[in-house]
């Protein structure tokens, strides 16, 4: 049986795997249910940057306003050697007929539940070693900072920071502990 390959067949292989995986995906996946912009795309990703902007200056009425040059990079999201999640889960035709449940159905879940699982630890925490995903808390200029779960004032402390770098946070991403331990913080008076 040959190996059937992306280059041999890239639009049959990206419909089955949007219905199969993908979409299931997009709803089971902590990171991917917070709606980032996804580009649906198996070529390397190059997105553009300005690397510096116009000098801008006050200039008086009548007077020649100078021009202003830019400078563009780009950062490249998808190089082309970068490995991908992959599994393979075999099991008879067998097993399928005699089954008294969809294990078809069981299998896909399953299979979207462990390909969410690692999609996320490796966008939030991956180490971007041998060509994998660099996560986000891994990514250079980073924030950190301490957090007390039982004191709401660390957040804000982290809201605080994010927005000294010129950054406005849109998303929390807090293990269920955490969000627990804000969720049960009172005041002075238990409340």
């Amino acid at each position: 049986m040959a190996t059937e390959t992306t280059t041999a067949n890239p639009t049959l292989l990206q419909e089955q795997v949007a219905s199969l995986l993908v979409q299931p995906l997009e709803a089971q996946s902590v990171v991917l249910a917070s709606s980032p912009k996804i580009f649906d795309t198996s070529s390397p990703l190059r997105i553009p940057r300005l690397t510096s902007g116009a000098s801008v200056g006050f200039v008086a009425e009548g007077a020649q306003i100078p021009e202003g040059d830019v400078s563009f990079d780009e950062v490249k999201l998808l190089p082309s050697d970068l490995k991908s999640l992959k599994v393979i889960v075999r099991f008879t035709n067998e097993l399928i007929r005699q089954s008294v449940i969809g294990l078809d159905a069981v299998l896909k879940t399953r299979l979207v539940t462990d390909v969410a699982n690692a999609l996320d630890t490796a966008l939030l925490s991956g180490t971007g070693a041998t060509k994998t995903i660099k996560g986000i808390v891994n990514q250079a200029g980073v924030q950190t900072g301490v957090l007390d779960a039982d004191n709401p004032d660390s957040y804000l402390d982290a809201i605080a920071k994010a927005h000294a770098a010129e950054v406005t946070p849109n998303r929390w991403f807090i293990n269920s502990q955490d969000f627990i331990a804000l969720r049960k913080a009172k005041d002075s008076q238990g409340r």
